[in-house]
């Protein structure tokens, strides 16, 4: 490469929420049910119920807090990470959307830089996004000196205002164009309103978040 040649900056960027977006529905919770089978589950929902029970993001994260940590805590995680590989090719293979996949097809075709923005863990979420070929924010769980999962998460759950907080973080200054995809008006809220081109998914599709949905799906093309 010519030394004196600087890469041209990235024109845009696309922001994809993974759960309800990429995906079909949820992927945490069928994880977690692999990992600690449906019994550890239902008494992980029960304690996040209790410490939850505000309803308000702070009762939110700290309801998730104390699922993750009646399902995790003390599990090796090297059988955490091999679980999470097995559940990425399920994911892979049944419960990414078709439409959703093509678009961001589409994003890196134009040269676009791409990154996914969740709150599901990273177990299974960068082998995801390894095949995608895409970067990852998403939620990570501390470890014990023995390499046992803590169940407890080292940062804000990536929601609402920290999803958009987190890219920033990621893209520095100055933004680029950004293109985000999400699915929930109050978790992806931040994501959406960062960006330029905020698309909000439908049962029709996606659509421009300002736009009216009909039943048809939408199509626009990238700009």
């Amino acid at each position: 490469m010519n030394p004196t040649h600087v890469p041209d900056p990235v024109r845009a960027v696309a922001a994809f929420d993974f759960d309800g977006t990429l995906t079909h529905g949820d992927t945490m919770l069928p994880f977690l049910r692999r990992v600690a089978g449906s019994r550890r589950v239902v008494q992980g929902l029960a304690a996040a119920a209790w410490t939850g029970r505000r309803r308000n993001e702070h009762g939110r994260e700290a309801a998730k807090r104390a699922l993750l940590r009646v399902t995790l805590e003390g599990v090796p995680n090297v059988e955490l990470m091999s679980i999470g590989r097995t559940y990425a090719d399920h994911i892979i293979g049944a419960e990414l959307r078709p439409a959703l996949v093509a678009r961001l097809g589409e994003h890196r075709a134009a040269g676009h830089r791409v990154v996914i923005v969740s709150a599901s863990l990273d177990y299974y979420l960068e082998p995801v996004a390894a095949y995608l070929g895409v970067e990852l924010i998403c939620c990570r769980l501390g470890s014990y000196a023995s390499g046992r999962c803590n169940g407890t998460l080292g940062h804000p759950n990536i929601r609402g205002e920290v999803k958009a907080e987190r890219l920033r973080d990621l893209l520095g200054a100055p933004l680029p164009t950004v293109y985000a995809y999400g699915n929930d008006p109050i978790g992806d809220a931040g994501l959406l309103e960062l960006a330029d081109h905020p698309y909000l998914m439908r049962e029709s599709g996606f659509a421009p978040i300002d736009a009216a949905l009909d039943d048809e799906r939408p199509r626009h093309s990238l700009r």
